[in-house]
């Protein structure tokens, strides 16, 4: 065999060890991806030397197709534990819609995703069968059995140094897992009306009575800040920050005659999927994955705002990010009105995730609901200024005033993206002041209410940066403050054990989000 031939095997023989390994590297275990062997080579080599042997091509093209898929699912497990906390199914690949969001900012889309996604796609696929085809070649005979040798060793090297050089976890076998799993589930699926056990919480918010009557016509508002998670009390520099910033909140709601009191509760998820832990909080529900989401929809409970919208409230949600409707959605949880990026008419800077500014969305919350309003309302506001990777801070507008044609140009911005936001110097002051921001809207949006009100601030969950953050939290609490007028609305309240202030101490212990809604309910209902 040549040099030529010796080099092109060789690249061939690490191309196809490289995407086997590719996921225990991310995974963070660089010595064993070095060393390391994967199952998916052994089953993928097999079936190209199969179809070497037999001059079936489609054979190669198969198992260079099985190397792919094996190596993307375990990629996505891998990244999926560091970023969400959680196994990776099939089912979260829908995901994939808001890839066009994320890296270029375009409207989420699932065919622009595949599309942006496909020649990826295309091109591992046509380099994993041209090194297959390399490896299991006629001419590489000599090649081949220097290299079998060679992971052979590592076979034994795994025997004998008692598993210090192991074999990685097998792709293809989470695959054909979730697969089964998945069609178990649909075959053994039950009626849709009992397809969710209701737990306590849910049995409660159940059998509650839901008059409301103890609000006497007081405004409800929820404002869920993008990735307010615990850590942000955990991480010294911005837990110094925002509690310093306490104190400037709390009297300018004093001021305003409120009072506060803070908390901490806990969705079950973490990192990402922000409509889950919305249901949660809604419905008395865990809810950890979209197979439990798609069928809450079908289970007979009765959702939070339905609640308020059957007692006479004027229900409505806004949605910053959305740039079309959801009436599936509005009519399950029961909100009259939606407010998306067709109804807020935003022109100004374009910010990365969500167009506009939080405080913007918020006032036209103020403008074209809240003040012309003839009945108590309540209303779901979805922020998205603290979204990462927090690029660019919107200004804060003390007045809330802004003329129609302000521009919203950023008040301060940072060198942040979605591939540098584990490693940039600016990530932690970028996601402190974005939260910062977020809150101070929050607080200056409840300053401006004219009626009675409780506006209730909640994270949805711990940010996807949250062990860059702080390496050892693998919590999913999040902070949650309660802002009420008059004061004496927060007394109901003392179930939740919140703690007077925004501050969140930490030796509070977290409840499930999902005691929210059975909670508020039976506190301010009288029958």
């Amino acid at each position: 065999m040549n040099g030529w031939r010796i080099a092109t095997f060789g690249l061939a023989a690490g191309f196809v060890h490289g995407l086997a390994v590719l996921p225990a590297w991310l995974a963070g275990n660089e010595y064993r991806a070095l060393f390391g062997f994967g199952v998916d080579e052994a089953i993928v080599l097999g079936l190209a030397v199969l179809g070497a042997t037999t001059g079936r091509r489609l054979v190669v093209h198969a198992a260079a197709l099985l190397l792919v898929a094996s190596t993307l699912f375990a990629t996505a497990a891998a990244l999926w534990l560091v970023f969400r906390d959680q196994v990776f199914r099939l089912r979260d690949v829908g995901e994939l819609r808001g890839l066009p969001q994320i890296l270029f900012d375009l409207p989420p889309d699932l065919w622009v995703a595949l599309l942006l996604v496909l020649p990826v796609l295309l091109v591992l696929h046509w380099l994993g069968y041209a090194s297959l085809r390399r490896l299991v070649s006629r001419d590489a005979r000599r090649g081949q059995l220097a290299w079998l040798i060679g992971l052979q060793s590592l076979v034994v090297a795994s025997v004998l140094s008692g598993g210090a050089v192991t074999w990685h976890s097998s792709g293809l076998g989470g695959i054909v897992r979730d697969v089964a799993r998945s069609v178990a589930e649909q075959i053994d699926a039950p009626d849709a009306a009992t397809l969710l056990t209701p737990p306590v919480a849910a049995k409660r918010l159940l059998e509650a009575p839901a008059d409301l009557q103890g609000l006497d016509g007081a405004d409800v508002h929820v404002i869920i800040i993008e990735s307010y998670g615990r850590v942000t009390f955990r991480h010294p520099a911005i837990a110094a920050h925002l509690r310093s910033r306490h104190t400037e909140w709390e009297r300018e709601l004093e001021a305003a005659g409120y009072a506060a009191a803070s908390g901490a509760c806990r969705p079950a998820i973490s990192g990402g999927a922000s409509l889950l832990a919305h249901a949660q909080l809604f419905t008395g529900i865990e809810v950890p994955d979209f197979r439990t989401w798609e069928r809450l929809q079908h289970c007979g409970l009765r959702p939070l705002p339905r609640m308020f919208l059957d007692a006479g409230y004027h229900t409505v949600e806004v949605m910053p990010a959305m740039d079309r409707h959801w009436p599936e959605g509005a009519a399950f949880f029961g909100f009259e009105q939606q407010l998306t990026q067709l109804e807020l008419g935003y022109e100004g800077f374009r910010y990365h995730f969500g167009k506009m500014p939080d405080q913007f969305a918020l006032m036209q919350l103020l403008r074209q609901v809240i003040e012309p309003a003839e009945k108590p309302v309540f209303s779901t506001y979805v922020s998205v200024s603290s979204h990462l990777p927090c690029s660019t801070i919107p200004p804060y507008l003390s007045d809330w005033a802004a003329p129609a044609d302000h521009d919203w140009q950023p008040a301060r911005r940072y060198g942040t993206s979605w591939l540098n936001a584990r490693s940039s110097p600016d990530t932690v002051p970028a996601f402190r002041d974005a939260v910062d921001y977020s809150l101070q809207t929050a607080v200056g949006f409840a300053t401006r209410l004219q009626r009675p009100s409780i506006v209730v601030v909640v994270g949805d969950h711990q940010p996807p940066i949250k062990r860059v953050l702080v390496e050892d939290d693998f919590s999913r609490d999040v902070p949650i403050h309660v802002m009420a007028r008059p004061p004496a609305l927060l007394e109901a309240l003392a179930p939740l054990g919140l703690q007077k202030g925004m501050d969140v101490p930490d030796d509070m212990v977290a409840f499930t989000s999902a005691e929210f809604a059975p909670v508020f309910v039976t506190a301010f209902s009288r029958q």
